[in-house]
């Protein structure tokens, strides 16, 4: 029998494969985080420049004393940055620059002879920027740098002797800078909350929305699958092939008289009725194809698919479907079977649900009754006849060559 299969599942999405090492992902926003960093780097160096040069130059009167640091500290920002730029921070080697910080700090305190205030300016600063960026782990391999650079300037005779040091402008200077470079990584800061909101609110509107999706593609999955088998899809997130050993089946088909091919809309009224009517007596439909239905009964009984029949013809009588012509008569009929059934995919990918075994081979049969041009208005098959608790009134049609053997009702009404 042919069947309707509902649509294809869409395809997966592609996946994109992962950034090698660690190099920072492309990002909507240019101005990343390593970004952020080498504008504040450059800043602090403008400013430990200015006061290692005015420590040098008016303080002492040596301009030129530490000359290699002034010039380390002109170029090291941009260098670094062209080295390093493009690194995860998160990872070792996008912190690569912040370790050198931390011995150009060492360095820069030694020079300025351990000046109070500009001492605690800069390990003050670089002790913040390691905190925010990686916790106390950073914070305490940066100060082993920054020891590491004291030791390493002092051990090459760069202290003088504090006496010496009488000049305070390098902190007075520190003093500013403090203030002003507080300011500005706190302007920084906030525009990157801002970021970080922002992103966080699409985000969100994202999250929403696939979760919105993703109820709708759960919904359209279970919906277009029989109840008892989305139910499993549900519970075990698969579809095994089900043995039912005793269920009974329910072939539906809608005639109209004279004859004619029923439009989609009646179809759909038809169909719409008719699985409310069957689910109430424990019937599922389970496959739909032209104009007729089939429909899957786990635990319902012979007498069960009687009352559904009923029920739906008492149904149309009352309430005539729409798209009928003046003249025009509606009527279900029905073939009715039971046995043992197999329900499985076998289109997978398609969600094609299939029924065999020999209660839905001696229902395929029956086909042709309903078929023909007969007051036939409800057939069975001899297995399901033997089930009924009342089996008078049903008729044999020992079959005679072009119908199968059946049992009619003796009125040939579907209520007899």
């Amino acid at each position: 029998m042919q069947h309707l299969a509902p649509h294809a599942m869409p395809p997966a999405p592609p996946t994109h494969p992962a950034p090698s090492g660690d190099s920072l992902p492309s990002g909507r926003h240019p101005f990343a985080l390593q970004g952020k960093i080498y504008v504040i780097r450059i800043i602090y160096a403008i400013m430990v420049f200015a006061m290692l040069a005015t420590n040098d130059g008016l303080c002492r009167d040596q301009p030129l004393e530490h000359g290699w640091l002034l010039i380390v500290l002109a170029i090291y920002p941009h260098i670094g940055h062209l080295l390093f730029g493009r690194f995860d921070i998160r990872r070792l080697r996008g912190r690569t620059m912040l370790f050198i910080d931390g011995l150009l700090a060492g360095a820069v305190i030694t020079a300025l002879d351990f000046a109070g205030t500009a001492s605690a300016f800069i390990v003050a600063i670089h002790l913040f920027n390691w905190m925010v960026i990686g916790g106390l782990t950073l914070a305490f391999s940066g100060t082993l740098t920054l020891a590491a650079g004291l030791l390493i300037t002092a051990g090459a005779g760069d202290i003088v002797d504090p006496a010496l040091a009488s000049c305070h402008l390098p902190d007075w200077l520190s003093a500013v800078f403090l203030i002003g470079y507080l300011l500005i990584v706190a302007g920084l800061i906030h525009r990157l909350v801002q970021e970080l909101g922002r992103h966080q609110l699409e985000l969100q509107a994202e999250s929403d929305a696939l979760r919105h999706a993703k109820a709708m593609t759960e919904g359209a999955l279970l919906a277009a699958l029989p109840p008892g088998t989305a139910q499993r899809l549900a519970d075990q997130g698969k579809i095994d092939p089900e043995d039912i050993d005793d269920a009974t089946l329910l072939l539906l088909t809608m005639d109209i008289e004279p004859a004619r091919h029923p439009t989609l809309e009646l179809r759909a009224e038809w169909l719409q009725a008719c699985d409310l009517i069957l689910t109430r007596h424990g019937f599922e439909l389970v496959k739909t194809f032209d104009r007729m239905a089939l429909a899957l009964g786990r635990t319902a009984t012979p007498e069960d698919g009687i009352a559904a029949l009923r029920e739906i013809d008492a149904y149309f009588s009352n309430h005539g479907p729409a798209g009928l012509f003046a003249g025009e008569r509606f009527t279900t009929r029905a073939a009715l079977g039971s046995g043992p059934v197999r329900i499985g995919l076998v289109q997978e990918e398609r969600l094609n649900i299939e029924l065999t075994g020999a209660a839905a081979d001696s229902l395929a049969e029956l086909t042709v009754v309903l078929a023909a041009p007969t007051a036939t208005r409800l057939a069975i098959t001899p297995t399901a006849r033997q089930r009924l608790h009342d089996a008078t009134g049903y008729v044999l049609h020992p079959g005679d060559g072009r119908l199968p053997p059946h049992f009619r009702p003796a009125g040939n009404g579907a209520a007899e």
